[in-house]
C-alpha cells in the first residue's frame, strides 16, 4: 500500500510540474491574433504636367496605419494623407519629364508603435508640350502635319517663350520689338516682296530647333497676307537661306491700321537641331514693318524670295519687326 500511495504522489507532481510549464509558455493573445502592419510599395507612370491636388492612389496596408513622408526626390513633390494613405501632387511644376522624369518618395506607415516603409516611384510620360500649352489654337496645332505653320495668339506666343525650357530669341529681343520703345518714329512699311535678316546678333545656337515666330507687317488696304516664309541660315547672316517649314498660313484682312499686336505662328514637329549657329529672316509679298533704331543694328535684304542677301543697310539702321523662338532642348512630339 505504501508503495501504490507513493506511485500516486509522483504522478501527481508530475502532472502540476507540466500544467505549471504549459502556463509559463502559453502564448501572448495579442501576438496571437493581431497581425503585423505590411505596406506595398506604390509606383505609378502618368503623363507629365498633371493638375495641382490630383490623385494618384493610395498606400494600401492590412491593417489601419498612419502615414509620414520621410523623404522625397525632389522635395515637395507629393502629399500624402496621413490617415487615409492617399497620394496626391503637391507641386504641378516638378512634374516635367524635361527636369525629372521620374519622383521617388518614401513613406513610414505607423500603428501601435510598429513602424514600416513604402516606397513611392512616379514615372513620367514625355508628352507634348506645345499642345499642352496652347489654348485656342490647340485643335489646330494637334491636327497639322510636321513642318507646317500654324497661326496662334500672341497670348499663347508669349506663354510658349516663358514655359518652354532653354528658349532664346531670334531676331530682335523683347525690348527691340516693342512698338513703343527703342526707336523714335514708328513703324514704318518696308518695300514690297522682300527678303530681310537683321543684322544685330540675336542669333539662334547651335543645336537649337526654332519652333515659334511673329512679325509685324504695314497694312494698307484690309488685305491679307499670303505667301510670307521664315527662312533659317546657318551659314552666314546674308547668305544660304533655307525656308524653315511651311509657308506661313494666310493671316490679316478686315483690318486697316498703320501698327497694330503682331501675327504669331507656332511650327508643328521640328525635329532636326541646327548644327551651327543660325540667322533668321524672311520674306513677305506686302510690307514688312520696321524702325529706325539710330544706328544701333543693321541688316541685309534683296528683293524676292531669295537664299542670299546682296544689300547690307546701314544709313537708316533698321531693325525689321520679326522675332523667332527656339530652344535646344525638344520637347514635343
Amino acid at each position: 500500500m505504501k508503495i501504490l500511495l507513493t506511485k500516486s504522489y509522483m504522478v501527481l507532481l508530475v502532472c502540476c510540474a507540466m500544467y505549471n510549464c504549459s502556463n509559463d509558455h502559453k502564448p501572448n493573445f495579442k501576438d496571437q491574433n493581431t497581425p503585423s502592419l505590411m505596406v506595398k510599395d506604390f509606383s505609378i507612370t502618368i503623363n507629365e504636367h498633371p493638375l495641382e491636388n490630383e490623385l494618384l492612389g493610395t498606400i494600401e496596408t492590412n491593417i489601419d496605419a498612419t502615414f509620414t513622408v520621410i523623404s522625397e526626390n525632389p522635395e515637395d513633390a507629393i502629399h500624402v494623407d496621413a490617415a487615409t494613405g492617399d497620394i496626391y501632387i503637391a507641386d504641378t511644376s516638378i512634374f516635367d519629364y524635361e527636369i525629372n522624369n521620374e519622383i521617388l518618395a518614401t513613406v513610414q506607415a505607423n500603428t501601435s508603435g510598429e513602424y514600416t516603409e513604402s516606397t513611392i516611384s512616379i514615372k513620367l510620360n514625355n508628352i507634348d508640350d506645345i499642345a499642352f500649352y496652347l489654348t485656342d489654337s490647340k485643335d489646330n496645332y494637334v491636327n497639322a502635319e510636321a513642318g507646317q505653320w500654324i497661326e496662334i495668339t500672341e497670348e499663347e506666343y508669349n506663354f510658349l517663350a516663358t514655359k518652354l525650357h532653354l528658349v532664346t530669341k531670334s531676331g530682335l529681343d523683347d525690348f527691340q520689338f516693342d512698338i513703343f520703345a527703342f526707336g523714335s518714329g514708328g513703324i514704318t512699311p518696308s518695300y514690297l516682296g522682300i527678303t530681310v535678316a537683321n543684322d544685330n546678333g540675336h542669333t539662334l545656337p547651335h543645336g537649337s530647333y526654332c519652333f515659334a515666330f511673329k512679325y509685324i507687317p504695314v497694312d494698307t488696304a484690309f488685305e491679307t497676307h499670303s505667301e510670307t516664309r521664315v527662312k533659317l541660315s546657318t551659314n552666314s547672316v546674308n547668305s544660304t537661306y533655307n525656308n524653315l517649314g511651311s509657308v506661313l498660313p494666310s493671316h490679316g484682312g478686315g483690318e486697316d491700321f498703320f501698327f497694330d499686336n503682331p501675327y504669331t505662328f507656332v511650327l508643328k514637329g521640328n525635329t532636326i537641331p541646327i548644327n551651327n549657329t543660325g540667322y533668321l529672316a524672311m520674306y513677305a509679298k506686302t510690307f514688312i514693318g520696321y524702325k529706325t533704331v539710330e544706328g544701333t543694328t543693321n541688316y541685309y535684304t534683296n528683293f524676292g524670295d531669295v537664299s542670299d542677301l546682296s544689300t547690307h543697310g546701314t544709313i537708316a539702321s533698321r531693325v525689321f519687326m520679326y522675332q523667332g523662338l527656339s530652344t535646344t532642348q525638344k520637347q514635343w512630339d
